[in-house]
Order: structure tokens, then sequence, then C-alpha cells
């Protein structure tokens, strides 16, 4: 199918781009065999996964380091920190079945890099992966504010006195969405996102 197409020339394009941009490296000259260059790739590309575990690894303990800090001494984490630690945690969950596969069929990993980028930890998806993903977060944060301009009163009304409870399911949906909180999960639960993002 067409975009099935489309879908491998952009994850061969994106590993292309990483060879450029030294974050994988490129087949020397003396290896010109096509099935010896795909081979060497492929090794490269398993580097490249194994390299961003570790360095998830790194960024796990960075958090808990920061926890640790807020929890016992009070630390005021800045907004950037925050964000740290909200896509580690979310790293660590996508890690589960990412090494599930890698330590058992790790044919099926190309798959998952082709179709399904964004249920990879972030320390293992190429730059310009990374850029579409962002792009396509946009595009979805765009058109959940554009879904909530009739509610944009209501909602003004309630999150200015930073108190969500008074949003209905769809007001506390698009806000998620917009916000980039996730929305598989029940309102009660949203409406405690919400709360925490604005606290």
């Amino acid at each position: 199918p067409p975009a099935a197409s489309s879908t491998v020339r952009e994850a061969i394009a994106d590993y292309l781009e990483a060879e450029r941009a030294g974050h994988v490296q490129a087949p020397g000259p003396e290896i010109t065999n096509k099935f010896r260059i795909l081979y060497f790739r492929a090794k490269q590309l398993f580097k490249f996964y194994w390299s961003g575990i570790k360095l998830l690894r790194t960024n796990f303990m960075d958090m808990r380091t920061l926890q640790k800090g807020r929890r016992t001494e009070g630390w005021d984490l800045t907004r950037r920190e925050l964000r740290f630690i909200e896509r580690t945690q979310g790293d660590l969950i996508r890690l589960v079945p990412f090494v599930l596969l890698f330590a058992t069929v790790e044919e099926l990993i190309p798959l998952m890099v082709l179709y399904s980028p964004w249920m990879l930890p972030s320390t293992t998806i190429l730059p310009s992966q990374t850029l579409r993903i962002k792009s396509a977060e946009e595009e979805q944060r765009r058109r959940a504010l554009l879904s909530l301009g009739k509610h944009i009163k209501h909602i003004s009304q309630a999150i200015l006195p930073k108190n969500v409870q008074g949003l209905d399911s769809i007001e506390v949906n698009g806000l998620c969405r917009a916000l980039d909180l996730g929305n598989f999960a029940p309102t009660f639960w949203l409406k405690r996102r919400l709360q925490n993002r604005l606290e």
C-alpha cells in the first residue's frame, strides 16, 4: 500500500539523516557489498538502541536524585526538571515492551520503529523521528484547542481559580490533549492530572 511504502521511505530517510549527522556510524568506503552494508547498518542501529537503553538508566538515576531532593530537602524544581521527570517516567513505561522485543524477537524492532516510533523510549528514537513525532503532537494540540473554542469562557472561569471540578468530560478531555497530558483515562483521573499541572 502507498502508506506503507511512504512509511518505509521515511524510516530509511531517518536513518540516512542520522548517518549524515553522525548519530550512527556510516559504512566505510571499504564496505561495498550490499549485504555487508545492510549488516553493518543493522549492527549500528543495534548499538544505537543499546546506547539509548544505557542513557535511560542514567536518566533514571538523575530522576531519582531530583525526586529525593524534592521530597526530603524541599528542592524547588524548575519546569525543565519537572518535564525531565515526566519524560523519564514515560520512557520507563515504554521500556518494558521495548526490552521484551529487544531480548526475544528483535526482528520486530524494525516494524516498531517503522510504524509506531512513539512507542519507543525517547532515548532510542532517531533525531528526525523525534521532530516528526513532536510535529504530530503539536498538530494534535492545535486541533484540541480549536475543538474547545465554544467552551473557552467556561474553561477560563474554572482555570483561573485553579479548580477543574466544574469542567465537563469534553472540556477535560480537550484540555488534557492540548496540554499533552494524555486522555486515555476516566474523567476523574484526567481532572486530577489537570489539577496537578495547574498547581
